[in-house]
């Protein structure tokens, strides 16, 4: 969660000039030229480049005004698969904001981002230093959100580990549903919490997390218990059964998991096999009703 990770080496003038030569627009070109002017006049020279143990700030001025014919998101649009193909972003496997491998099978899907956004910072719109590779859910999350006092900048912010502040609990609701709550604790810096909250949504990320692996070992549950389960007819030998399985057999291993890579999802595997064992009766409860037996 929050990860640092290296950036790629790339020559942004270089980009410019290949994407110029390319079969554009006239307006198109003409948007490069300026992007090429505003690079070569310093208009980049207060963009972060140095690794800080805390979150940035911001020093760059707004530019709304490279954009008039042509919208910035539709030029975006336009330019996002040329950038992804001259290789010039970092290509990473898990989205660096959450710390969650990007797992096609539970349809976690990589996505460029800006940092800056690119409605408010025009000449940022294709620096490949402001492009970053997150989860679509984060992505989504963040939009247009900026913090200008507390930047949180893959390339740059080194922070401390925060997983072991997240909090797993799982719940009855009032409609007799079971589900699982994650929250992160108020002892992490507010800032941090900003970020969980309210930047990218996370606690959705990791509950989606946890529902998707379920998901799968109640594949696996359906081949040991599915039979047995469904020959019980009364519901509390049923629950019986599964709290026995889960006391004596059941267990989340993190080193056999092929949904645990990350540090982060090692420790909130930890954290829900300490929530299962904790829970018992709620957790046999919740397999039962979503095997459906």
């Amino acid at each position: 969660m929050f990860e640092k990770i290296s950036k790629n080496d790339s020559n942004y003038r270089k980009l410019l000039d290949n994407l110029s030569n390319e079969n554009i627009s006239d307006e198109e070109k003409k948007v490069l030229k300026l992007l090429k002017l505003l690079y070569d006049e310093g208009a980049l020279d207060n963009y972060p480049n140095t690794e800080v143990t805390d979150f940035l700030t911001c020093h760059i001025d707004k530019n709304k005004k490279i954009f008039q014919n042509i919208k910035v998101k539709k030029f975006w649009e336009r330019y996002r698969s040329r950038i992804e193909r001259y290789n010039v972003v970092a290509n990473i496997n898990f989205c660096p904001a959450c710390g969650i491998t990007f797992y096609p099978q539970f349809g976690y899907h990589k996505t460029l981002e800006h940092i800056f956004p690119k409605s408010f910072y025009h000449q940022l719109v294709i620096y490949p230093d402001n492009l970053v590779y997150y989860c679509e859910h984060c992505n989504k999350c963040k939009g247009d959100k900026f913090d200008y006092l507390n930047i949180y900048h893959p390339y740059f912010t080194i922070l401390e580990k925060y997983d072991d502040e997240i909090i797993l609990r799982i719940r009855k609701e009032n409609n007799g549903k079971i589900d699982y709550q994650i929250k992160i604790s108020r002892s992490a810096p507010k800032e941090v919490r900003d970020l969980f909250n309210n930047m990218f949504g996370i606690a959705g990320k990791y509950r989606d997390y946890i529902l998707q692996f379920l998901n799968s070992e109640i594949s696996t549950l359906e081949v040991i218990f599915g039979d047995s389960l469904r020959k019980i007819e009364n519901k509390e030998e049923q629950l019986e059964l599964m709290k026995s399985y889960l006391e004596q057999l059941y267990s989340v291993d993190v080193d056999r998991n092929p949904f645990c890579i990350t540090t982060t999802e090692r420790t909130i595997m930890q954290k829900l096999d300490e929530v299962i064992h904790s829970n018992i009766g709620l957790v046999a409860e919740y397999f039962i009703n979503e095997m459906k037996v």
